[in-house]
């Protein structure tokens, strides 16, 4: 797992987090049900709903109008992992959940999986687009917590898309927007 703080420069952290909080950024509400991925966890289980925007699908034939705002994080991963094929790119806009006020987790899991089950090779970005509550917690196979990252303004994760991890809402800041990046390392890809 790779932390880098500052991932982009302090102006295009904050301009990144006005274009993503105002009104021309618009989400829905998004059901996050998640299948067991695992001996421990696999029935469908449902975490809280999420405010979600779809910047990028592999495989479709137009990504959202809003991907520009992606320009820099993606400069910035192919400087740090060279060239890159990038499978989804999407902006989670959490918020206080009272079932989750302890900064509980969400249900573990990984993003990419085949129709049978099997585990997409792939790596994730993780990027908090700002300051806020609510880690981000990674598990071993077995469930068992291994670490917990904490939402900071241009804080980046990288990590290999086999690891579970989830998400927490946020309890004293009103929302926290993370950004999601799935990919591949290498050019033309597909998962």
């Amino acid at each position: 797992m790779l932390i880098i703080n500052n991932f982009i420069s302090s102006e295009q952290q904050q301009s990144l987090f006005e274009y993503v909080s105002s009104n021309q950024m618009p989400y829905r509400i998004y059901p996050t049900y998640n299948f067991g991925q695992n001996d421990v966890m696999k029935d469908k289980v449902h975490s809280p709903n999420q405010f979600t925007h779809f910047l990028y699908m592999h495989g479709e034939e137009k990504s959202s109008p809003h991907i520009k705002i992606l320009r820099p994080i993606f400069d910035k991963l192919q400087e740090k992992c060279g060239e890159i094929t990038m499978f989804r790119a999407k902006v989670n806009v959490t918020y206080p959940y009272p079932p989750y006020m302890g900064y509980q987790s969400q249900v573990p899991h990984t993003d990419m999986a085949y129709d049978d089950g099997r585990k997409v090779p792939h790596q994730v970005f993780l990027y908090y687009i700002n300051d806020a509550d609510g880690p981000t917690y990674f598990y071993n196979e077995n469930n068992e917590l291994i670490d917990a990252i904490e939402p900071k303004m241009g804080r980046a994760v990288i990590f290999d898309g086999s690891i579970l991890h989830a998400g927490s809402n946020p309890v004293r800041f009103p929302l926290r927007f993370a950004l999601n990046i799935n990919f591949r390392k290498g050019k033309d890809q597909t998962p």
